[in-house]
C-alpha cells in the first residue's frame, strides 16, 4: 500500500486491492464496515455519510451536507451516526428508507466513538467528553 486511500482484503490480509472510492466527497473521519456483508461500508467525511455496496469502489451519499465524527452498523442492518461541528447529534439511518431519525442532540463535546451492546443489540453506547450510553430499540 503505497497511497493512502480505502483498501479490502478477502484472503485475511495476504493480498490488499485499492478502492476507487468514486462518489466520495470531503475528508474521511469514520469508517464502519457491515457486520455481516463484508461489501458493504458507510464512511463519514466532513461532507457527509456516504455508503457502498461494491468495498469501497463507489459511493453514493446517505446524507449529504452533514459532517460526521463516528459512524456503527447495527445488527440489524441500521446505521448510527454521529454528526459533528455545529451539528453534534446522534441519528440512526433506517437502511430500508435511508431517511435519518434524530436520537439525541448534544450541547457540546463532539461523540468520538460508538459501540453495539454485543449482550444487548437494543442497546449502544457513545464515548465524548462526558460519556454516555443510551438504549435503542431497532
Amino acid at each position: 500500500m503505497n497511497q493512502l486511500g480505502i483498501y479490502y482484503s478477502k484472503d485475511e490480509g495476504k493480498l490488499w486491492t485499492s478502492s476507487r472510492a468514486d462518489g466520495l466527497q470531503g475528508q474521511m473521519t469514520a469508517l464502519a464496515v457491515h457486520p455481516d456483508e463484508e461489501s458493504i461500508l458507510a464512511v463519514g467525511t466532513t461532507a457527509g455519510i456516504y455508503l457502498s455496496k461494491d468495498y469501497g469502489q463507489t459511493f453514493t451519499a446517505l446524507v449529504p451536507n452533514r459532517p460526521v465524527s463516528a459512524i456503527l452498523f447495527m445488527n440489524a442492518g441500521d446505521v448510527l451516526i454521529a454528526g459533528s461541528g455545529s451539528d453534534v447529534s446522534l441519528a440512526k439511518i433506517n437502511r430500508q428508507n435511508n431517511v435519518p431519525e434524530m436520537i439525541k442532540t448534544l450541547t457540546k463535546d463532539e461523540i468520538t466513538y460508538i459501540a453495539q451492546n454485543p449482550r444487548n443489540p437494543t442497546e449502544a453506547g457513545y464515548r465524548n467528553g462526558t460519556k454516555g450510553c443510551l438504549s435503542l430499540h431497532e
